[in-house]
């Protein structure tokens, strides 16, 4: 069983309590939410040299991990030089989206069509410019949800 402290050093201890507690009630307590587009914007002028030089963000990302140890994805760090830094955004690329209509001849023209509607599915889904924009778009599609949490 423990020995509990005398009355007069349990005293002195409360007065430490009192002016503890009242240190913590009169310090802010609101706690500042820091985002990695809070630390790109420290490095502003610096990632201005990068505007029209050509030079892709997946290239600027690794610069920023290997001497900063600052680790950013390529879809933040576009967002932040396109709307912050003016980037311009890339060119949308017309998609190959025709729609392969059917000769008139009948069941042979629409298996025709199928097949060849089958080959382009095939080569859009091989294609990495596609692959690329349906990751980024399911990574923006989760961002989106987490920041509305």
């Amino acid at each position: 069983m423990k020995k509990l402290p005398p009355d007069d050093e349990l005293i002195t201890k409360k007065e430490n309590l009192h002016l503890g507690i009242t240190t913590a009630l009169n310090s802010p307590r609101k706690t500042i939410k820091i985002t990695i587009r809070d630390k790109l914007h420290l490095f502003n002028n610096e990632l201005l040299r990068f505007k029209n030089s050509g030079i892709s963000y997946k290239i600027i990302r690794r610069i920023l991990a290997e001497q900063l140890e600052l680790f950013v994805s390529e879809q933040t760090l576009r967002e932040h030089c396109q709307q912050e830094l003016g980037f311009k955004k890339r060119k949308e690329r017309k998609a190959v989206n025709k729609k392969i209509k059917p000769s008139n001849s009948g069941a042979a023209g629409e298996i025709k069509g199928q097949i060849s509607t089958e080959k382009l599915e095939t080569v859009k889904k091989e294609n990495p410019t596609y692959i690329s924009e349906n990751i980024t778009s399911q990574t923006q599609s989760l961002i989106n949800q987490l920041e509305d949490y």
